[in-house]
């Protein structure tokens, strides 16, 4: 019993010479702590003239967004347009050869925009089916060369 009593008494010895947590300087230690977090939200627009030609024309100063009634801040803008495409390609500087990015304005070749279908062949009904597979073929007769499209389908194997 004497020993563990001695144990204790050399432990809380060795506790009381340790150096106290340091403290963060200018952080209230007794205060309530708050965490805040933001999230950008990114919202795509589409825009057409009265005879539903694109406007491709807009800047961000054109546009108000709201939530709940409330004012937002738009803190980024951009232009996704064919247009807008040929003006950056202009403008920026060519990469070196062998030299690879994935930043869209130093890629004036990427394509703008990629369009994935799915055919569900487990879930619609045949002659949904029959319908979904007659527009996919229009749809595809009227692709460009520089179009990107993937189709999947959804089947029993």
């Amino acid at each position: 019993m004497r020993k563990s009593a001695q144990l204790a008494m050399a432990s809380l010895g060795i506790f009381l010479l340790l150096p106290a947590p340091a403290q963060t300087p200018g952080v209230p230690q007794n205060g309530p702590l708050v965490k805040v977090t933001t999230h950008l939200v990114q919202v795509n627009v589409v825009v057409h003239g009265k005879k539903n030609e694109p406007v491709d024309d807009l800047a961000k100063e054109d546009f108000t967004l709201y939530d709940n009634k409330q004012p937002q801040q738009i803190a980024t803008f951009s232009i996704e347009s064919v247009k807008a495409a040929e003006e950056s390609a202009s403008k920026t500087a060519h990469l070196p050869q062998n030299t690879f990015t994935n930043r869209v304005e130093l890629r004036p070749k990427a394509p703008i925009s990629v369009t994935v279908m799915l055919l569900d062949g487990l879930n619609t009904r045949f002659e949904d089916q029959v319908h979904a597979k007659r527009q996919l073929i229009k749809f595809l007769g009227e692709l460009h060369p520089e179009d990107r499209v993937a189709v999947y389908t959804l089947g029993q194997t």
